[in-house]
């Protein structure tokens, strides 16, 4: 089994705020008459293996006493993608994306669980092995929008998400984005102190917010940072 560390309580509670939503999404959709006829769709971009360990705890194994181990512990180990599955009323349609091979043979065997599920006999599943900003941009253009709604799940391990992306989403009108900003861990770490960064960082930068207009603003937004901490020490 692949071991995908991640996360600590803020991840907890980013998931549940995320299976709230989509519990609501689906009563909401399934109580519209209009809505009903619309084939509603959960999308997660980087879906990873559908269940993750926290950061600070050791490896999966099987515990000493499995009788013991309390639900919330096994909560708290689910992923985006085992969370949406396990929603009540299900989306018609799941599509889950994970660039890495070995991630998506975990998500392959956690979606087959599912599949065999009474309630998912007439539920479209799909894995797809891919950079999720090529094949979702596709995805947007070829999908019917007349006849479907959906959720689109985007938690970038890093600064993965381009402008370009985002665009597509929002010209389907069709489409509840959920997008985690990478500010403090991709972000702000770019950003140097003295001068724009240049180079690989600056066009990742540029990509992600489709413009390099940033880069008169970099410079400027640290000098304020720094006057504010002066102020503060003061």
């Amino acid at each position: 089994m692949t071991d995908h560390r991640f996360g600590g309580d803020w991840t907890a509670d980013k998931l549940e705020r995320v299976r709230k939503y989509l519990k609501a999404y689906m009563t909401i959709f399934s109580g519209n008459e209009r809505a009903r006829k619309l084939t509603p769709i959960y999308v997660d971009a980087f879906a990873g293996t559908g269940y993750r360990t926290p950061a600070s705890d050791p490896p999966p194994d099987k515990p000493l006493f499995p009788e013991l181990e309390e639900p919330e512990t096994k909560a708290f180990l689910k992923g985006s993608a085992r969370i949406a599955l396990e929603v009540e009323p299900p989306f018609k349609r799941y599509l889950f994306i994970e660039r890495d091979p070995e991630r998506a043979k975990e998500l392959e065997k956690l979606v087959n669980e599912f599949r065999g599920r009474v309630q998912f006999k007439e539920r479209n599943i799909e894995v797809v092995e891919a950079e999720a900003n090529e094949y979702l941009i596709q995805w947007c253009r070829q999908n019917n929008w007349q006849s479907s709604r959906a959720v689109v799940f985007l938690d970038p391990y890093g600064m993965q998400v381009s402008w370009d992306l985002i665009e597509a989403l929002g010209q389907t009108r069709a489409v509840d984005l959920w997008l985690l900003f990478p500010l403090g861990m991709a972000v702000n770490r770019l950003l140097t102190r003295n001068q724009p960064p240049t180079g690989p960082w600056a066009n990742a930068l540029t990509r992600m917010f489709g413009t390099n207009d940033w880069s008169s603003f970099s410079v400027c937004s640290q000098r304020c940072a720094t006057v504010r901490s002066i102020r503060f020490r003061s």
